[in-house]
């Protein structure tokens, strides 16, 4: 369970000041460090850092996408992190962005629901420390173990997921769901997917734990601060696979506007057409009171909150350690 996190880009940030930031979490009192992997820091060489300059926060990743690496190599992956961080690993699966995947891997996104199940399958049988085979739909792997001796803890597996299907198969499947952007509003019907998946499987949906990633404002009444926000929430509202979720948080109608907006290349006009309210929804901001009643929202629905800052242009280091203090501060 991860009550309160910190996740976030690392591309413009050295990689020492990551781990600073992780450290700075631990001091504060979060749960989680789970920084993202696009086209930034590759995820295990950062979190390996992270866990040695570390003692008790957790450390894993938001997403590693399931088409970047095979099964077994983020077995591997993940049970050296589980030894180097002393039991407090745990791996987010996804799929990632389709414009990462085609532009950056040329891979494309095909049966995502089966690929992310056989992910889940053969990582918790290679890190059973077993002997383990699978014949699936997409993996054969042939009684093969991972040798990195891990202990007999069961490592948490989450799946990130915005779509129905996804989260229900996180109930299914997984230890937990990631989501990004959701909407307090969102969150009974995030939980009734949970619970269908959970029912297929005969699991208990309370022990599938439900996280969001929240884009977070560095400097609550800071212009430049609210723009880089307002910025990366248009970006993100463009994704269609956010849109079902938008939708039914009765946010549709202006997550079709700022999209249409944003592939006209009017991104001043998309990032005007985001209303408080709809930033109020999706992101933490506004002051240590409003941040204090937006966590305190999603934590009284079940959903634990993963703060994402937002840096300013050239302040990335600097503006994730104010975010992990602001909201540190705020939700005390």
């Amino acid at each position: 369970m991860i009550p309160l996190g910190v996740t976030g880009e690392t591309g413009d940030i050295a990689m020492d000041d990551l781990v600073a930031c992780a450290v700075e979490a631990e001091r504060l009192g979060y749960d989680a460090f789970l920084p993202t992997e696009t086209s930034g820091k590759e995820a295990f060489s950062l979190l390996a850092l992270a866990a040695q300059a570390t003692r008790r926060i957790q450390v894993g990743n938001a997403i590693i996408s399931v088409y970047t690496r095979t099964p077994t190599l983020i077995a591997m992956g993940i049970a050296s992190l589980e030894r180097f961080s002393n039991g407090r690993a745990f791996v987010g699966l996804g799929t990632g962005g389709p414009g990462f995947l085609t532009r950056g891997h040329g891979v494309p996104v095909e049966r995502p629901l089966a690929r992310v199940r056989e992910y889940v399958t053969i990582l918790r049988g290679l890190l059973s420390g077993q002997r383990f085979s699978h014949q699936g739909q997409l993996f054969t792997v042939q009684d093969f173990r991972v040798r990195e001796k891990i202990g007999q803890r069961k490592i948490p597996i989450y799946i990130s997921a915005l779509n129905p299907k996804m989260i229900a198969l996180g109930g299914e499947c997984a230890d937990g769901v990631f989501l990004n952007m959701m909407p307090v509003r969102f969150a009974e019907e995030a939980r009734a997917h949970v619970a269908e998946g959970a029912r297929r499987a005969g699991r208990d949906p309370n022990t599938v734990t439900l996280s969001s990633l929240l884009p977070t404002c560095v400097e609550p009444g800071d212009a430049d601060a609210l723009a880089a926000l307002r910025e990366t929430v248009a970006f993100y509202t463009t994704a269609a696979h956010y849109h079902y979720m938008l939708g039914r948080a009765g946010l549709g109608d202006q997550a079709r506007e700022v999209t249409a907006a944003w592939q006209a290349r009017q991104h001043d006009r998309a990032m005007a057409l985001l209303t408080d309210d709809f930033l109020a929804q999706v992101t933490l901001g506004g002051g240590p009171v409003p941040i204090r009643e937006q966590v305190r929202a999603y934590l009284d629905r079940g959903i634990y909150p993963l703060i994402y800052p937002v840096p300013r242009r050239g302040r990335g280091a600097e503006d994730m350690v104010r975010a992990l203090r602001l909201v540190a501060e705020a939700a005390r």
